[in-house]
């Protein structure tokens, strides 16, 4: 549809997102003079079906009535128009030339108390208009809320309606309804199709504690009690209780214990935000009106000085992290796109610019260990780590590297601080439980991969470790039962059956060993230690030939992946059987 001209008028410039069910482009009205830009918002109805055509468009007409509506509020895009073409939707919104307020809730850099206070005022006022018009946002998040350039105010845009309505009209399904929302933003009820008007207030609650944390949006979600959906926040930041009371109550799992109005939220910041006033000196009362009026302004007219200065200097140290933010977030855009060695660039100007960026050194970290450099990722996990001593995340990472590398004291040491930082963490139980088997603390090994069965009970790869475990325990029954149990969960992993098939040997039931590492080697013909195992357990049968073929194709699989402790190995069992077949008798052949 890019370069298409819709309604003859809105030319198409670019995409600027979409889906299944239809996508946003970036337009500009070519009627208008000087083509101002414009946001296009295509819903695609999938269906011939003349009377859901009939409802979709009587609903399509509706939400246009409600976005014009709303429109009228200097900071919620005014709708320019509503059009159907060829059973499509169109909506074109006013363009907010601006950037989202992700650019500026920065991961690692968390935000005063005034800061936030300013934003939640800034934001309920707009969100109070929208619920007074009975409207339900149902998506308020940092992507939409732009700060606009022209006159530095939030704008509050993409609507959950209209995503509904999206939905809706796509899959035809015009009666039900659809959960909308963003997780981590959204209160359980909305979670359950059942938004309220405070679920908006539920987010806005939520985008504050974010900030106050300088978390990602992915780590709000943790801060949820899984038993009673409770947010757990308080005492990772020092509040003024009277603040944390009124973030607490917006935040409140259940909306009948929630703020019942976006007034009644503003009510308690214009509280907390008022300025005592100061009691007059009893030794001031003789002094004259005039005096004491001029003291007044000359008092007002310094804390004015005073008020600026302390905005400038705020803004003046905002400016670097802005900067790099928006070089993270640059950089997490071209790894969606798969541009490595560019999503490494980006976030290197962005420590460059902020040193004590934290988040960057380790989304860099992430990037270095997805290209196998292992040591790059060390140094950006250790500071990450430096900058932000509870950085979970980073530890986690760290401990897996350690593991590759085989330092496995130290990873250890890592995996343990992360399960002591955050107890529901499962990978670091993995992790750790692997590095234990590997310096032969079998017993610690056990308990770890039991734990994180417990929280993945259907992941493959806790039972496989679990198994080679018990085998190094000697719990030979015990470990194939593992092993079986992993096969359920993914029949077609060759590591499953390679490691079944060593279980078997030691149990001395050959004939099934070598139909395991047979079955390895169908799903993996690259697999060079399923050659050498097979071939082991042929010469023990005392079939040399097969076992001569297997060692062989090990030998060489080996040298391809330039494994020359293998390939030697394999060499010498080959010897050893020409060695034999070298002294066996010559029989008559009469």
């Amino acid at each position: 549809m890019v370069t298409q001209l819709l309604d003859n008028r809105y030319q198409i410039v670019r995409v600027l997102g979409g889906g299944t069910f239809g996508q946003t482009f970036l337009s500009k009205d070519i009627k208008r003079p000087g083509h101002p830009e414009c946001v296009v918002k295509q819903l695609r109805y999938l269906s011939n079906d003349p009377q859901s055509l009939q409802i979709a468009s009587r609903l399509f007409k509706q939400e246009a009535e409600i976005l014009e509506k709303l429109g009228k509020h200097p900071q919620i895009p005014t709708l320019l128009a509503d059009i159907e073409e060829n059973q499509e939707f169109y909506l074109v919104q006013e363009f907010i030339d601006g950037h989202p307020l992700t650019d500026e809730i920065i991961p690692g850099q968390p935000w005063n108390e005034d800061q936030v206070i300013k934003l939640l005022i800034d934001v309920l006022k707009i969100l109070d208009y929208v619920h007074q018009e009975r409207i339900i946002h149902r998506d308020i998040k940092p992507d939409n809320l732009m700060r606009r350039d022209s006159d530095n105010q939030i704008v509050l845009i993409d609507f959950g309606a209209v995503k509904e309505l999206r939905t809706q009209i796509a899959q035809k399904q015009i009666n039900q309804t659809v959960s909308i929302g963003t997780p981590g933003y959204m209160p359980i009820e909305q979670f359950h199709g059942k938004p309220q008007f405070n679920s908006d207030i539920y987010a806005v609650g939520m985008i504050a504690i974010q900030a106050l944390l300088g978390i990602d949006a992915n780590e709000l979600q943790e801060l949820r009690n899984p038993n009673n959906n409770q947010v757990i926040w308080r005492k990772q930041q020092q509040l003024k209780s009277k603040v944390a009371n009124v973030i607490d109550k917006m935040v409140s799992p259940g909306y009948q214990r929630r703020y019942q109005s976006v007034t009644d939220v503003l009510a308690d910041l214009e509280k907390i935000l008022a300025i005592s006033e100061s009691k007059a000196s009893s030794t001031n009362n003789n002094k004259k009106y005039k005096h004491k009026k001029q003291l007044n302004m000359i008092f007002a007219w310094v804390l004015a000085v005073i008020g600026i200065t302390g905005l400038a200097i705020l803004l003046y140290n905002q400016l670097p992290q802005i900067k790099a933010g928006k070089f993270y977030k640059q950089g997490i855009e071209k790894l969606k796109k798969e541009d490595k060695q560019g999503a490494i660039e980006e976030f290197t100007e962005a420590i460059k610019i902020y040193p004590n960026y934290s988040e960057a050194f380790y989304e860099r970290a992430k990037v270095h260990y997805n290209l196998g450099e292992y040591k790059e990722v060390i140094e950006d996990t250790s500071e990450a780590i430096r900058i932000n001593p509870g950085y979970a995340d980073a530890y986690s990472d760290r401990c897996g590297t350690y593991f590759i590398m085989k330092e496995y004291q130290k990873a250890i040491d890592d995996c343990t601080k992360v399960i002591g930082l955050n107890p529901k963490f499962d990978l670091p139980y993995l992790n750790r439980g692997i590095s234990y088997s590997k310096i032969e603390k079998n017993q610690e090994a056990i308990e770890d991969l039991n734990k994180f069965i417990q929280s993945k009970p259907n992941d493959s790869i806790g039972y496989l470790n679990r198994g080679i475990v018990k085998g190094k325990l000697k719990d030979f029954r015990e470990a194939i039962e593992d092993y079986n149990q992993a096969l359920k969960l993914s029949p077609e992993s060759p590591d499953i059956y390679y490691n079944r098939g060593i279980a078997y040997f030691d149990l001395k039931e050959y004939p099934q060993a070598i139909k395991d590492y047979s079955q390895a080697i169908k799903l993996n013909p690259d697999y060079p230690d399923a050659y050498y195992n097979r071939g082991y357990v042929y010469r023990y049968l005392n079939d040399k030939q097969a076992a001569i073929k297997d060692f062989e194709q090990a030998a060489k699989l080996y040298t391809a992946k330039n494994l020359q402790d293998g390939y030697n190995n394999a060499q010498e069992q080959i010897r050893q059987i020409q060695n034999q077949l070298k002294l066996e008798p010559i029989r008559a052949l009469w």
